[in-house]
Parts: structure tokens; C-alpha cells; sequence
């Protein structure tokens, strides 16, 4: 069975601190379906060391939030690590810069996978 992520919108929600160091954390904003059955606006969140290269460092990628159906996370992980990369650090005309000075960065983009690995 095959599933389609479309993601909407990636979101800088700003920096954290823990004991491994401090990371930006982003959330991801998509619709999710597999087989017929649609799972509209979920999120997922991904942190990525702050000081590290965007483009080839590690990210943590959180599974979906508000999902509990059948998902092959390593798919998905994959698809929202290159959403993500596809995203950050390119100068564009879908940034938004809010009052708040948060980066929101819009692109619909959608990724297809297998539901199990």
C-alpha cells in the first residue's frame, strides 16, 4: 500500500537548549494519505544542531503528531528531511517573516512512499 505526504509549510519555532547542546526546532505541516483515507493537518517536528550545515547534517525528525494509523517512519522520515533541506537556507519569494521575526517558509511539495518498509 502506498501513501502520499503532501506537506504545506515548514515553521522556525525558534532555538532550544538541552544537555547535547542547542538546536532549532522547525515543525512541518502536511496531509497525509494511505490506501483511501485522508489524515488532514497533521505536524511532525525536526531539530537540527545549531552550527551544523543544513544540507548534510543530522536531523531528528519526530513521527507524526495526532497519528496512530500504519506509517513506514523511515519513508517518511526521508521525505521530511528533504522537504526540510529542500527548504532552509535558500533565499526565495515564500518566506514570510513574521512580526515576531519567525521564518515561515511555504512550498507545497508532495513525496509518495510505501506504508511499510
Amino acid at each position: 500500500m502506498k501513501a502520499i505526504i503532501t506537506f504545506m509549510k515548514l515553521i522556525r519555532d525558534g532555538k532550544i537548549s538541552t544537555r547535547d547542546g542547542e538546536y532549532l526546532v522547525s515543525r512541518i505541516f502536511f496531509d497525509l494519505q494511505v490506501g483511501n483515507k485522508m489524515y488532514p493537518g497533521l505536524s511532525a517536528t525536526i531539530k537540527q544542531k545549531t552550527g551544523n550545515n543544513s544540507e548534510s547534517s543530522p536531523l531528528e525528525v519526530s513521527e507524526p503528531e495526532a497519528y496512530e494509523g500504519p506509517l513506514n517512519f523511515g519513508g517518511f522520515r526521508n521525505a521530511a528531511v528533504s522537504y526540510y533541506r529542500g527548504l532552509t537556507g535558500q533565499p526565495g519569494p515564500d518566506i514570510d517573516v513574521t512580526p515576531e521575526n519567525t521564518i515561515n517558509r511555504i512550498e507545497i511539495k508532495t513525496f509518495y512512499i510505501n506504508v511499510r518498509g
